[in-house]
Formats: C-alpha cells, structure tokens, sequence
C-alpha cells in the first residue's frame, strides 16, 4: 500500500515537472494553491450518532450527547491546465467508537446450587480515534470555471491511519441496574489502563469532493465545500485481533468498530485557500 502511494505522489510531481513549461493558467496567472480548511461532520451513517457518551465529572459519570466529530484539513494544489489542478491533502480527525457497556460474570453458587450470571452495567468514556491520511488528488473545475476559482470536483486515493488516542478511560460500575435503576448504585469513577499496546489500523481511502472558491483578494480566497471517503481497513498483521478477547477496549473489538463506523465518512469543510 505505502509503494502504491509512493508511486502516485511520483507521478503527480512528474505532471508538475511536464506542465512547467506551459502558459500560465490558474487564477490571474497564479498556478499555486494552498488551503487550510476546518473539517466538521455528523456521523449519521453509524450507529455513534445514536450512542450516549458518558464523561467524568466530580465523583459521577455523566451522559452527554457528542453530534459532531471534527478535525483540519491542509491541501497543496498546482495548476496544469485551464481547468486542471494536480496536488494532494493531509486530513487530521477525531471520532469516537464504542465498547461494550456491560460485563457478564458467570459463577457457581452454593446457595442454589447451580450456575449464576450476573450482569454489570457500565458508564465509560467512548474510545477516542485519531484518523490521519494522504490522498494525492486531481481537481477538476466547471466548464465555466478555471482552475482555482469557482466550482469544482476533486477526486483521489490514498493511505490513511485510525488509532487509540488515550490509554485509559473512566467508568463508573453498577451491579443491581437491572433490579433497582437508582443513582446511588453506581461506584465512583475509576480510571482503566490500556496495558496492551495497539498499533494504529492501516486503511486504502478512496474521495470525492466538491468544493466553491470564492475570491477576497487577488491571493486570498474563501473555500466551502464537501469531501466523502471510503475507508478499506487491512487486518493487522503485527498482532491476533482478539487476543485480549473480553478486556475491555480490546484489540478486536476496536477493530471492528472503526472498520464499520470508518468505512464511509464525510465532511463539511470550510476555510482559507493562499494562492501564489
């Protein structure tokens, strides 16, 4: 994967080097663009959107509904045609997946003389992800447009990595939430360490956007737009996902849910293109 992006940054710098030479195009003879956007999105295609997150406040666990995952954006753009833009962008984001909310134990008890479950239902912080990608990209304007101004559509692949921001989450404990649904029930909050060490999860991003640059000045102009991205995840190759099977957060479990909740993202991206 990493020799197939190489190999795609190499060929976007070759077009850069074969366009030199041409007649000046981008907006008023200006063929370089440098973006900085803000990146917001609501994760109304997984199930986070519908979760509770719970976060540690005083001595108790609190829920608090969290409707946007955020993040920013830096994208690098030439011009090698009147409607043609060659480059790449670097995307960094945070989003939020969920563990198990409750513990199954299961023990022998000699007062009945049989099996006994016994269920635990927990408040925890949700798992916070980092996800960082390179996507070499090709942005092509409207008709009526150039390269640089106006409308236009992007459209890219590259690689991308998802991890584990924090090592340890607060959780508060309640083992009678099925009996008697008090307040009191529930422990004061603790913290649980990540002893394990997970490696970041690898994924093959595909994109399409479509944005509108709106000039200030002759060097400064106002972007807005939308960007959606298809995430393949490769299994880990440097660990077996479940080897922490029933702890919670563990390998697997993280792993399946950024592959499901990552799989297809969007943004709404808005800020400031610098062209020179």
């Amino acid at each position: 994967m990493k020799r197939f992006l190489l190999f795609l940054i190499l060929i976007v710098f070759l077009l850069f080097s074969h366009f030199e030479a041409k007649s000046q195009f981008g907006y008023l003879g200006k063929r370089t663009q440098l973006s900085l956007s803000v990146l917001l999105n609501t994760p109304v295609f997984t199930g986070s959107f519908k979760e509770k997150n719970y976060y540690r406040i005083g001595d108790e666990m609190k829920e608090k509904r969290d409707y946007l995952d955020y993040g920013l954006s830096f994208e690098f753009n030439q011009s090698v045609g009147k409607r043609i833009a060659l480059g790449f962008e670097l995307n960094a984001q945070k989003f939020e997946v969920f563990g198990d909310r409750y513990i199954t134990n299961r023990f022998f008890s000699d007062i009945v003389n049989s099996d006994y479950e016994r269920i635990t239902e927990m408040r925890i912080n949700s798992a916070n992800i980092f996800h960082l990608s390179i996507i070499p990209e090709i942005v092509i304007a409207q008709k009526e447009n150039r390269s640089g101004v106006g409308l236009a559509h992007k459209i890219g692949v590259g690689f991308s990595l998802s991890g584990l921001i924090h090592k340890y989450y607060n959780y508060s404990l309640n083992e009678f939430s099925f009996y008697d649904n008090n307040d009191d029930n529930w422990t004061v909050p603790d913290k649980f360490y990540l002893h394990d060490n997970h490696k970041p999860f690898a994924a093959l991003t595909f994109m399409y956007g479509l944005h509108f640059n709106v000039p200030i000045t002759h060097s400064i102009h106002l972007k807005t737009g939308f960007s959606y991205y298809l995430n393949f995840y490769g299994n880990p190759l440097n660990k077996t996902l479940h080897e922490t099977a029933g702890k919670l957060f563990d390998y697997g479990t993280i792993f399946d849910n950024v592959k499901r909740e990552n799989l297809f993202s969007w943004n709404l991206n808005t800020g400031l293109v610098f062209v020179l």
